[in-house]
């Protein structure tokens, strides 16, 4: 299949994943914040 497919398939559900909770969090009255993959292992929520 190639690189650029398999990426392709893999994005699709961490993409649907993400807008769902956005979705439920913003429902819920909770701020949803979206960083970046590559930062994700230098910080976190609970170092602030």
């Amino acid at each position: 299949m190639g690189k650029k497919n398999n990426q392709t398939f893999v994005q699709i559900p961490f993409r649907t994943l993400i807008e769902m909770i956005k979705y439920k969090g913003e429902a819920a009255g909770i701020r949803v914040v979206v960083c970046e993959e590559a930062i994700q292992s230098k910080a976190s929520s609970i170092d602030e």
